[in-house]
């Protein structure tokens, strides 16, 4: 359940960028993109960032799922590294800063501390 997931959750955020919602921060890098519906500024992509960010995890729990792996490990495996790459996505877009985090920064913390415990207690488990 969790692969088609990750690759659904990827087309989203395509459909994101392609709606031209989500817009990342104003940026001159190479690969910036403008979207006339928002303003005439070049921002990052992060819509694109997130697709990629979710087709990695597809390609990681694909890799897991051959391997036969427990599905904790899987389930958890896709917590953990969501929240990670989340978190770390979450500077590159326009979004409230709450003491220099966004909300999803906040609930990306938790996801991250109970995905890498449960993690942990999935792969010693017999």
């Amino acid at each position: 359940m969790l692969l088609p997931l990750a690759i659904a959750l990827c087309f989203g955020r395509i459909a994101n960028f392609i709606n031209s919602e989500l817009v990342g921060t104003v940026t001159n890098v190479g690969w910036c993109v403008v979207f006339p519906a928002v303003d005439n500024l070049c921002r990052h992509p992060v819509q694109l960032y997130e697709a990629l960010k979710n087709l990695f995890i597809f390609g990681l729990l694909l890799v897991i799922s051959w391997k036969g792996w427990k599905r904790g490990v899987l389930f958890w495996t896709f917590t953990l590294s969501y929240g990670i790459l989340r978190f770390a996505l979450e500077f590159f877009k326009q979004d409230t800063l709450y003491f220099g985090l966004t909300v999803a920064q906040y609930l990306c913390i938790p996801m991250v501390a109970f995905g890498l415990v449960f993690l942990i207690m999935s792969l010693r488990k017999k």
